[in-house]
């Protein structure tokens, strides 16, 4: 233990921090399913749904799909961290990505014509977390897909969400309408598990060799597919205290392509969408 000095909060942050590109984590099934979304989305303007309970890996699913489309599409990711969203926050959202390359554009409709020459489809990630309803998707999504269809665009959104919400998504009349992909997310397998896990124990300085590779498979075994579960046995059994869960980031980002601006897509990627949120008193 001794070797171990950082086994404090900080460790613990950076053992329940989302996951990162280094940590390699590419799941065969994930791969599979991020294929035929990417096959639709490029075809069809529509409403794509992936599900799953927490903690098994939903966000950084969303990650994935970002590293392996970003160089074929625009792709949108809309987290909301409130359930007190403005009427019309979908669009907002949309049209403050566009205007980041389009200043000067002023309405949405504009703004999706003007990028419809570029050929390249745009993909909507909406993350749900605990506070998008269904009612709310069903106000915003049928008006912004038949927005896309209007101006010729290849728009699709993709729902990332709990079963419960993909079930009320299925029977609302509004949006099983343009719903054509509603699938669970695959759960990671036992060997992805562990190797997520020795990732994460080096990212946080913490000697893997601590828990031997038996007991990581066993306890990877005990998780049955989710990353969050195991965090929490692998604190478990380093005698490290589970913090609460941390509220997420309200947060739009677009990729850049290798022609754009540099600065601009580190800007993009952690603005901050005050506009789409409603004051909490009101």
């Amino acid at each position: 233990m001794s070797q171990n000095k950082l086994i404090d909060s900080t460790t613990v942050g950076l053992l329940f921090a989302r996951t990162e590109s280094k940590d390699e984590l590419k799941p065969e099934a994930w791969a599979d399913q991020i294929m035929h979304l990417a096959s639709i989305s490029k075809s069809a303007n529509a409403l794509l749904c992936v599900h799953a309970d927490d903690g098994f890996g939903k966000t950084t699913f969303l990650a994935q799909l970002f590293d392996k489309l970003n160089a074929s599409m625009d792709i949108v990711t809309i987290n909301p961290a409130t359930a007190s969203l403005q009427p019309g926050w979908l669009t907002q959202g949309l049209a403050h990505w566009l205007s980041s390359d389009r200043a000067g554009i002023t309405s949405i409709h504009q703004k999706l014509s003007a990028i419809k020459d570029s050929d390249r489809p745009i993909l909507v990630c909406v993350d749900t977390g605990d506070f998008i309803q269904p009612s709310q998707l069903a106000l915003e999504i049928p008006a912004m897909l038949n927005l896309a269809d209007a101006v010729g665009l290849r728009l699709s959104i993709l729902v990332c969400c709990s079963p419960e919400k993909s079930r009320a998504i299925q029977n609302d009349s509004q949006l099983c309408n343009r719903l054509i992909f509603n699938k669970a997310l695959p759960p990671m397998s036992e060997a992805e598990l562990v190797k997520i896990t020795i990732s994460k124990l080096k990212r946080a300085n913490v000697d893997p060799s601590m828990l031997d590779e038996k007991r990581l498979h066993q306890l990877a075994l005990s998780a049955g597919g989710s990353p969050l579960r195991m965090t929490k046995l692998i604190c478990s059994q380093l005698g490290l205290d589970i913090p609460s869960a941390q509220k997420k980031s309200s947060i739009t980002s677009k990729p850049t392509s290798p022609s754009r601006n540099t600065k601009k897509q580190q800007e993009l990627s952690a603005v901050i969408l005050d506009d789409l949120l409603a004051p909490p008193n009101k």
